[in-house]
């Protein structure tokens, strides 16, 4: 599969592309009928032995979101204010809890000994 965006070459089985963070195949869609996605990008964190996956879960269900590597990011089609967990595989803290919104960009870190952290960055800031 190609990403329409930047033109990406990427496997067939994923959700975003690993570049640019835009939706494909059925999420495409989804996005497309949104107001404006939110953006989570997940760095490379320093000590980690193995590039795990980073989990975004809906808080109120439960249902996984999107999946990514370190080093990637995210976009995410979302109409509303919606409350989520970050999970950090491999990380020995707590997830990361909040509510995001439509059109905003958020980038995860560590705090302390492995809490997985999100803040909201500048509309202007480029992810990665």
């Amino acid at each position: 599969m190609i990403c329409k965006n930047c033109n990406t070459q990427l496997d067939d089985s994923v959700k975003f592309c690993s570049n640019c963070g835009m939706a494909l195949g059925e999420f495409e869609q989804a996005t497309s009928s949104a107001t404006s996605p939110v953006r989570i990008s997940f760095p490379v964190f320093p000590f980690q032995l193995f590039n795990n996956d980073c989990i975004v879960y809906d808080q109120r269900t439960e249902q996984e979101l999107a999946r990514v590597k370190q080093g990637e990011y995210m976009s995410l089609p979302l109409k509303e204010r919606t409350p989520i967990k970050i999970v950090v595989k491999g990380a020995l803290g707590d997830p990361c809890k909040l509510e995001v919104s439509p059109g905003c960009y958020y980038k995860v870190s560590f705090v302390g000994f492995a809490n997985v952290k999100a803040t909201q960055t500048d509309e202007n800031y480029k992810p990665l």
